[in-house]
C-alpha cells in the first residue's frame, strides 16, 4: 500500500500551462493531505482536505461511496472531503479510489473498507496475520490478557500494523508477541504519553495517548520504533514529536483507588500540587505522564525512614536510586494517620510536603506522631504462593533482635516456575515492596548461612534443598539467615551443597515428531536438543531446526530458525547478545538472558556452546567449530553433461536461490536454465539431498519440489544425480568455480523485444532531488543534483532510454545526445561519449533497469561492472555505487519525463578580496596541502607556529586565492587548482576543469569565518568527524577562517625513518578483484602503497613474490569499516595459513584512504627455513566478508 501511494506522489506530475506574453500566470496547484483512508465495515467515514488555486472535481469508482462536497472552487483554504460508505454486507474487505482533478492535475485517494461480520478494527484486509498483539486495558477480555485476540498484520518488510482502534485517554497498552510475557514471549513498550501521529522510540513503559481518537497503529518490524496514527494516515507522514510537558500524578493507597490509576497534581506556583488527596495509608509514590519511565518516577531510597505530616520529605529518581542505591526508588511512606491532605512536590528541588488541608509547606510544625508498627514477611519462591508480599505463610514476627518467620516453605524457582534451580526471596514490609535483598545480582548463599543484606537490592539467592526453614532477619546489623527449622543464627554450620552439575539444552524451533510437530517446539527440556560437554564445548548433535512459521497453522511465524541454550528443564537461557541473523558455521556471541537466536536456514546441525567464552557455533552435522567446510552453499560448480555445461549456483547470484544455467546460443555466456528455492540437507559430511522447488518466470508460479541427490562433496568437488535436469539417473562431475561466472537473465539474446520500462525520457529522482547532466563539454565524472519543482523537472534534466533486446539492457541519452558509460571501475565517476562503442567495449555502455525491489525504486546498473546509478545525500550528488542493490536509500526513482518545467535562474556570485592565505581552525591548527603525489583528498590539519600572540604557517601550508568569472580559484603550494567531483573531497590538478568545478564562492561570516562553497556541487568547506577539512552538503561542522599570509614560519626536518615502517618490498600482481593502484596515509604518512582485496560482492584474490632468502613476511592489514575480514595465504594451491583481521574505520570508498593503525593491525609470517628461490604466493579474502587493504609488506 505504501509503494503505491509513493508511486502515486510521483508521477503526479504538474502539466506546463500555456501564457500570453507578458501576462504572469499562476502555476496551477493541486494538493490532497491524504493518500488512503480506512473506513469500518458499518458506519464508514472518513475526510481528507483539498487545496488547489483552481476548481476541482473530485468521483470514486464504485457506488459504495459518497463525497460530500465532491467538488469546489480555487481557494487558499483547504476544504474537507467527507468519505462516507455504505456498510459492507460482505465477507470480504473491499477498496475503490477517488480521483481529484484541478484542470489537467490530478491526485488520487485509496479507500479501505474492512470486511463484514465485525473484521473490524483489526488486521488489515488480505494481509497476514503476525505474531504481535496488542495488550492493555482494551475491556475485560483484554485487561493486560497475555492471550490478546487483538494481533498486528504484517504490512511489509517495514511494519505490522492494525486498524481502526478506539483509544480513550486512558487506555494503556504494549506490544506483545507469542502470546506469553518474557522470558517465553517478548514485548515492547513506549515511553509513557505519546503525541498521535508523531514518531516513537520503542521502550519499556505502558504506551497512552495524549488524545482520545480512533487510530492505525503501526510497529516497526526492526522493533525501534512505533507510531499511532490518525486512521488512513500511514507512518511516513509522522513527525518528530514536540516536547510534551509533564503531567504529574500519584499512585499510591488513596480512597477507592488503590495504585489503580493517577491522582492528578497541577503547577500552583513552584510547587507541582494535588490537593485533598484522600489517603486510606500514608503510602505513595509520584510519577509523570502515568508512566515508571526512570526519569520521573519518584520515591525515598532503599532504606529511608518513614516521614512525618507537615515535614520535609526528600526523594530520588529511581534513574538516580538504580545507578547509585543499589535499586528502585522506594515507596514514599509517612507516620500518620490516614486522611485528607495536600501534598507539595518539587522536582527542581525533589522534596515532598504531605500537609494538612489547607496549608503550605513551612505554615505548620511537622506532626510527631507514635511510629507505625512495621511487619516484614518473606518474599518469593515459597510453596504455592508465587512472591506474594501479605502471604500469611511468610510473616515474620519481632523476636529479640530479629524478625522471624517459622518453617517458611522454601521452594525453588524451577520448581515453581520452570526458572533457576535455585531458593529465591526478599525480606519486605509486609504489602509493600519495599524491603531488603543482596547487593548483587549475581549471588550465591547457603542454608545457615549468614547473609549480607542492604536496603533495595536483588533476589536472594539460596542453594539447598527445597524444604520449610526458619528466616531470621537482622534490621539493625543488615543480616539474613536461612536456618534449619527450629534452630537460631550461629546454631548450626552451613550446609554447603556438593556441586550441581548443570545441563544445557538447545529449545526453539526444533522438529517434533510425526504425531506432535510442536512436541520439542520450544521445549526446554526437548530430547534432541540436550547438550553433552566435549573438551570446552557443550554440544547438542543432529538438532533438526525447521523455519518458526511452519510451527503455526496458519504459516504466520517468521521465516528463520529460533532458539537459546537454557539450562535443561528452565527459562534460564543464553540469548544472542545484538540482533542479527546469523548463518550456519559462523560464530555467534552470546549472553545470559539475551535475545532469541536467528538462523537464516533450516537443517540438521550440531550446536556447539562456549559458555565461559558466551560463543555459539550452530555447524554443519559432523564438523567443529573452526574447521574447514566443505559445503555448496555460497558456491558455482560446472560439470559437462553430454557435451553441453552446467552450472549449478548455490546462493552466489542470488541468495536463497539455486539458479542451473547453460550455454548461451552463441557459446559467449551463461544464462538462467531453472531458478529457484533450494534447502540442502545433509546425511553427512559429503552426501545429502538438494530439495529444489522451480519458479516459472514465464508464468510466475511456483512448481513442484524436486530432489537431487550429491554425494563425496570435498572443498572443490562433488557428484550430483539430478535426473529432471539431465534426463539421466547418472551421477555426474562438477568441479568449483574458482572465479565468478556471470549468469545472463532468462530471455536473453534477443528474445524478448521490451524491457521493464517503456522506452523514452526519464528523471531520477530521489528525496527530492532530480539527476542533471554534467556540462556539456565534460566526459567523466559525477551527475549533478537539483531540486524538483512540483514532482517535475526540465528538459535539461531529462535522460532518454533505449531497450535493446539483445542484451536485455537499456542505452541511456544525457539531455546533449551523450551515451552514459562506466570504463573507471574504482571511482563512481560515470563516462560520456558521443557515439556507441563497438565490440566488447559496448557492454560498458549497457544498463539494466532491475525494478523487483517493490518499494518504487530501481536499481539502474552497468551491465559490464554492476555498479549503479545512485542519489548521496551527504555529498548532494548522483554518482556510481557498488551499494545500490543493496541500499534502497540510494536507488532512484525513474519518473516519465511527461511534464518539463522552465528551467530556474542561478544566483548572483559575493565578491572577496584574493591574496595568499593559511586556512586555519582558530584553534592552534593550519591546513597542510594534498599530498603530491595524490590527485585527491582531505585538508588534515596540523599545529600551526605560534608568532607574536597569534599563529602562522610553513610555505608549504600557503593557498593562493584568485579572482575569476563566477567566483574564485584555489590554488596550493604545488601549483595545484582544488576542484571538485564524486566525493565528499577535493580534487587537485594544475589545470583549471572545463566544468568550471574548480570555482568556488567565498563568504565571510558574523563569527569571522569564511564559508567556501563548490559553485558546482553546493558543497560547502567544514571540519568534518574525521578530524580534517571537507566539503559537505549539509554545513554541520566549523567553518574556516582564511589568514593573511604575510609572515611564513621555517619548517625543521622530519625523520624519513618515521615511514619506512609502512614501505612496501614485494611486488603484488592482481588475479581477481583486487587492485594495486592505490594508496593511503597511515598515521600522518602519506603516499603508503596499498594492495585492496575484493568488491560489495566478490572475495579478492593476489600473488606476492617473495624473493629467495626470504626467512619472513611482516604487513600491515585492516577490514573494510564496518566488517572484520580474513586473509587467506597458499603456495603451489595448499593453504598455508589465515589471519582474522579487525575492521577500520579508514577503510571505506576508494584510495586514497586515511586510515590510523597500531601494533594490533601488524602481523608476521614466518616461514621457517629460508626460501631457496623466488616464491609466489597467493593471498585472498574468505568468506563472506569481501573486502580487505594489506600495506607494509616486508620480505625479511
Amino acid at each position: 500500500m505504501k509503494i503505491k501511494h509513493l508511486l502515486i506522489g510521483l508521477f503526479a506530475v504538474a502539466a506546463a500551462v500555456a501564457c500570453k506574453q507578458d501576462e504572469p500566470v499562476e502555476t496551477p496547484k493541486l494538493d490532497v493531505d491524504k493518500t488512503a483512508v480506512s473506513l469500518a465495515a458499518t458506519a464508514g467515514e472518513a475526510s481528507f482536505n483539498v487545496t488547489s488555486n483552481q476548481s476541482w472535481v473530485a468521483s470514486a469508482d464504485a457506488d459504495w461511496v459518497s463525497l460530500e462536497p465532491a467538488s469546489g472552487a480555487a481557494s487558499e483554504k483547504a476544504v474537507a472531503v467527507k468519505v462516507t460508505a455504505e456498510d459492507n454486507e460482505t465477507t470480504e474487505a473491499r477498496k475503490a479510489t477517488v480521483t481529484v482533478k484541478a484542470g489537467e492535475l490530478t491526485k488520487t485517494v485509496e479507500v479501505n473498507q474492512a470486511a463484514g461480520a465485525g473484521d473490524q478494527p483489526g488486521p488489515g484486509p488480505d494481509l497476514p496475520q503476525s505474531e504481535w498483539a496488542l495488550v492493555g486495558t482494551f475491556g475485560e477480555s483484554n485487561n493486560w490478557n497475555a492471550a490478546s485476540d487483538l494481533y498486528l498484520s504484517v504490512l511489509d518488510e517495514e511494519y505490522f500494523v492494525y486498524y481502526g482502534i478506539e483509544l480513550t485517554a486512558t487506555t494503556e497498552f504494549k506490544f506483545l508477541k507469542g502470546g506469553a510475557w518474557p522470558p517465553a514471549g517478548q514485548e515492547v513498550g513506549g515511553n509513557g504519553l505519546v503525541e498521535p501521529n508523531t514518531i516513537q522510540p520503542a521502550g519499556g513503559s505502558n504506551i497512552k495517548v495524549t488524545e482520545a481518537g480512533k487510530y492505525d497503529i503501526y510497529l516497526a518490524a526492526d522493533l525501534t520504533k512505533f507510531y499511532v496514527m490518525s486512521e488512513g494516515k500511514l507512518p511516513s507522514e509522522a513527525t518528530e514529536p514536540a516536547p510534551v510537558e509533564n503531567q504529574w500524578g500519584m499512585m499510591g493507597m488513596f480512597l477507592d483507588n488503590q495504585w489503580g490509576s493517577d491522582v492528578p497534581m497541577t503547577k500552583e506556583g513552584e510547587w507541582i500540587v494535588a490537593k485533598g488527596a484522600q489517603f486510606t495509608e500514608l503510602t505513595f509514590k509520584i510519577r509523570a505522564n502515568s508512566s515508571w519511565a526512570d526519569a520521573t518516577n519518584i520515591g525515598v531510597a532503599p532504606g529511608s525512614e518513614r516521614g512525618v505530616v507537615n515535614g520535609k520529605i526528600e526523594v530520588v529518581t529511581a534513574e538516580y536510586s538504580k545507578a547509585n542505591l543499589g535499586g528502585d526508588a522506594a515507596d514514599i511512606k509517612l507516620n500518620g494517620e490516614a486522611g485528607t491532605y495536600d501534598v507539595y512536590f518539587s522536582f527542581e528541588n525533589l522534596e515532598v510536603y504531605v500537609m494538612e488541608e489547607g496549608f503550605k509547606p513551612g505554615e505548620k510544625e511537622p506532626q510527631n506522631p507514635e511510629p507505625v508498627e512495621i511487619t516484614y514477611t518473606v518474599v518469593g519462591t515459597l510453596k504455592d504462593i508465587n512472591w506474594s508480599n501479605n502471604a500469611p505463610e511468610g510473616l515474620m514476627v519481632k523476636e529479640g533482635d530479629y524478625y522471624v518467620g517459622k518453617n517458611i516453605p522454601l521452594v525453588t524457582a524451577k520448581t515453581l516456575y520452570q526458572g533457576a534451580d535455585q531458593i529465591e526471596f526478599k525480606v519486605v514490609e509486609t504489602g509493600t515492596w519495599s524491603g531488603y535483598a543482596h547487593a548483587q545480582k549475581e549471588n550465591e548463599n547457603y542454608i545457615n548461612g549468614e547473609i549480607p543484606v542492604v536496603a533495595g537490592g536483588e533476589n536472594i539467592i539460596v542453594k539447598g534443598a527445597e524444604g520449610n526453614y526458619d528466616v531470621y532477619f537482622d534490621k539493625e546489623n543488615l543480616k539474613v539467615w536461612v536456618m534449619e527449622a527450629g534452630f537460631k543464627p550461629g546454631e548450626k554450620e552451613p550446609i554447603i551443597p556438593a556441586p550441581v552439575e548443570v545441563t544445557y539444552t538447545v529449545t526453539g524451533t526444533i522438529k517434533g515428531t510425526d504425531a506432535d510437530k510442536k512436541a520439542n517446539y520450544w521445549n526446554p527440556s526437548n530430547e534432541p536438543g540436550l547438550m553433552a560437554l566435549e573438551g570446552d564445548y557443550y554440544v547438542a548433535k543432529n538438532v533438526e531446526f525447521d523455519y518458526d512459521y511452519r510451527f503455526s497453522e496458519d504459516g504466520s511465524g517468521e521465516d528463520f530458525v529460533k532458539f537459546k541454550i537454557c539450562e535443561t528443564g528452565t527459562w534460564n537461557a543464553y540469548g544472542q547478545a545484538e540482533e542479527a541473523i546469523n548463518k550456519p558455521n559462523t560464530e555467534i556471541a552470546v549472553l545470559k538472558d539475551g535475545k532469541d537466536i536467528y538462523l537464516n536456514k533450516s537443517g540438521v546441525y550440531d550446536v556447539y556452546f562456549d559458555k565461559t567464552n558466551g560463543k555459539v557455533w550452530v555447524m554443519e552435522a559432523g564438523y567443529k567449530p573452526g574447521e574447514e567446510i566443505a559445503t555448496l552453499d555460497g558456491h558455482q560448480w560446472i560439470a559437462e553433461v553430454d557435451g553441453v555445461e552446467f552450472l549449478f549456483d548455490f546462493g552466489l547470484t542470488e541468495e536463497g536461490m539455486l539458479t542451473i544455467a547453460k550455454p548461451t546460443m552463441d557459446y559467449s555466456a551463461f544464462s538462467v536454465y531453472m531458478v529457484g528455492f533450494y534447502e540442502i540437507e545433509a546425511t553427512d559430511k559429503s552426501i545429502g539431498t538438494i530439495y529444489f522447488t522451480q519458479y516459472d518466470w514465464e508464468w510466475d508460479e511456483i512448481g513442484e519440489e524436486m530432489s537431487f541427490i550429491y554425494a563425496n562433496l570435498t572443498s572443490s568437488s562433488v557428484k550430483i544425480m539430478a535426473d529432471q535436469v539431465f534426463g539421466t539417473l547418472l551421477p555426474y562431475d562438477f568441479t568449483l568455480v574458482e572465479d565468478y561466472i556471470e549468469i545472463l537473465p532468462p530471455d536473453g539474446g534477443g528474445e524478448s523485444p521490451e524491457g521493464p520500462i517503456a522506452d523514452g525520457g526519464y528523471w531520477f529522482t530521489n528525496s527530492g532531488k532530480v539527476m542533471a547532466p554534467m556540462a556539456e563539454d565534460v566526459t567523466s565524472g559525477v551527475f549533478p543534483a537539483k531540486d524538483l519543482i512540483n514532482y517535475a523537472s526540465t528538459v535539461k534534466n531529462t535522460f532518454t532510454f533505449t531497450y535493446d533486446p539483445d542484451y536485455t539492457a537499456y542505452t541511456i541519452q544525457d539531455s546533449y545526445g551523450r551515451y552514459l558509460g562506466q570504463t573507471d571501475w574504482e571511482s563512481g565517476n560515470a563516462t560520456l561519449v558521443t557515439e556507441l562503442p563497438a565490440g566488447e567495449d559496448y557492454a560498458y555502455y549497457l544498463w539494466v533497469v532491475d525494478g523487483s525491489y517493490g518499494d518504487g525504486t530501481a536499481d539502474v546498473y552497468n551491465l559490464a561492472t554492476y555498479f549503479g546509478i545512485g542519489y548521496f545525500a551527504d555529498s548532494n550528488e548522483w554518482r556510481l555505487s557498488e551499494d545500490t542493490y543493496t541500499d534502497a536509500t540510494l536507488r532512484p526513482f525513474l519518473v516519465p519525463a511527461d511534464y518539463p518545467v522552465e528551467e530556474p535562474e542561478e544566483p548572483e556570485v559575493p565578491s572577496f578580496e584574493a591574496g595568499q592565505y593559511f586556512v586555519m581552525d582558530g584553534k592552534g591548527k593550519v591546513v597542510s596541502p594534498i599530498a603530491e603525489s595524490s590527485t585527491y583528498g582531505y585538508w588534515n590539519v596540523q599545529d600551526a607556529v605560534e608568532d607574536a600572540g597569534s599563529y602562522i604557517g610553513y610555505a608549504e601550508n600557503v593557498f593562493t586565492i584568485a579572482a575569476v568569472d563566477g567566483g574564485y580559484t584555489i590554488q596550493d603550494v604545488y601549483g595545484r587548482y582544488h576542484y571538485m567531483t564524486t566525493y565528499n573531497s577535493f580534487s587537485v590538478s594544475k589545470s583549471t576543469q572545463s566544468d568550471n568545478s574548480h570555482v568556488w564562492t567565498i563568504t565571510l561570516q558574523d563569527d569571522g569565518t569564511y564559508a567556501i562553497v563548490n559553485t558546482v556541487s553546493g558543497k560547502t568547506v567544514q571540519f568534518s568527524s574525521y578530524g580534517n577539512y571537507a566539503p559537505y552538503t549539509d554545513v554541520t561542522g566549523a567553518l574556516p577562517y582564511l589568514v593573511k599570509a604575510d609572515k611564513v614560519a621555517e619548517k625543521p626536518e622530519v625523520p624519513e625513518e618515521e615511514a619506512a615502517q609502512f614501505a612496501t618490498n614485494v611486488t603484488c600482481t592482481t588475479v581477481s578483484s583486487a587492485y594495486t593502484d592505490g594508496v593511503a596515509t597511515v598515521n600522518g604518512v602519506s603516499d603508503v602503497y596499498t594492495l585492496k582485496l575484493g568488491t560489495s560482492k566478490l572475495n579478492g584474490k593476489a600473488t606476492i613474490t617473495l624473493p629467495a632468502g626470504t626467512t619472513e613476511v611482516t604487513y600491515y592489514a585492516v577490514g573494510w569499516k564496518g566488517t572484520s575480514a580474513k586473509l587467506q595465504f597458499s603456495v603451489a594451491g595448499s593453504v598455508v595459513g589465515t589471519q582474522s583481521l579487525a575492521a577500520n574505520t579508514g577503510a571505506t570508498g576508494n584510495s586514497p584512504y586515511t586510515m590510523t593503525v597500531s601494533d594490533s593491525d601488524h602481523y608476521t609470517f614466518s616461514l621457517g627455513s629460508a626460501l631457496e628461490a623466488d616464491t609466489e604466493v597467493t593471498v585472498e579474502t574468505t568468506g563472506s566478508a569481501y573486502r580487505a587493504i594489506i600495506f607494509g609488506i616486508q620480505a625479511k
